[in-house]
C-alpha cells in the first residue's frame, strides 16, 4: 500500500534494481500501482449500503453454488453422501477453466459422471447433471444476455432522446 501512495515515476528504486528489476517491469508495476490507487480512491466514494448488498449477494451466490447439487439430488427423494455433492462440483467448476473451448463443456460432463457416478444414483445422474449445468452455467449466460441487452437498449433509447432534443433545439 505504501507503494500505491508514493510517486512512482522514473526508474525503479535502487534496491529493486539490485534485485534485477528492469525499466520495462517497473512500468508494469507502476501501472498496477496506479490501478490500485484508483481502486482505493473509488472505495472512498462507495455507498456502504450497496457495498453490503454486494457482499451479501456474493455470499448468497457462493452458498447457492455449493448447495445446488445436493438440493437437486435430494429433491428426487434420493439419499446420497453430502461431501462429494459439494466438493466435486467445486473442483469441476473452478477446474474447468483450464480446458480450452469447445472441449471444456464436454470435459465437464464426462468429469461429472466419473467423479460423481458413485455418489449419485444412476437413475437420476443424467437429470442431475443437466439441472446442475443449467444452474451453474447456462442460467448465468441467460442472465448476462438480459443484462447486456438491457444496457444496450437503454443506451439506444438515451441516444435517440438526445437526437430528438438536438433536433428540437436546432429546429
Amino acid at each position: 500500500m505504501a507503494f500505491a501512495r508514493r510517486n512512482t515515476n522514473g526508474p525503479p528504486p535502487a534496491w529493486l534494481q539490485r534485485l534485477g528489476m528492469n525499466a520495462g517491469r517497473w512500468r508494469t508495476v507502476r501501472r498496477s500501482l496506479r490501478q490500485l490507487r484508483a481502486g482505493i480512491e473509488g472505495m472512498k466514494h462507495m455507498r456502504p449500503g450497496y457495498a453490503l448488498l454486494a457482499l451479501l449477494s456474493s455470499i448468497l451466490h457462493v452458498a447457492l453454488r455449493l448447495a445446488i447439487l445436493p438440493i437437486i439430488v435430494y429433491s428426487f427423494g434420493e439419499r446420497a453422501e453430502l461431501a462429494p455433492l459439494i466438493l466435486w462440483p467445486i473442483a469441476l467448476t473452478y477446474g474447468s477453466v483450464v480446458m480450452p473451448a469447445p472441449a471444456g463443456g464436454g470435459f465437464i460432463e464426462v468429469a461429472f459422471k466419473e467423479t460423481l457416478g458413485h455418489a449419485i444414483p444412476a437413475r437420476i445422474l443424467g437429470a442431475s447433471l443437466i439441472w446442475w449445468r443449467f444452474y451453474t452455467f447456462y442460467l448465468y449466460i441467460i442472465l448476462g444476455a438480459l443484462a447486456a441487452g438491457g444496457t444496450v437498449l437503454r443506451a439506444l433509447r438515451e441516444n435517440g432522446e438526445e437526437k430528438i432534443e438536438a433536433a428540437a433545439a436546432a429546429g
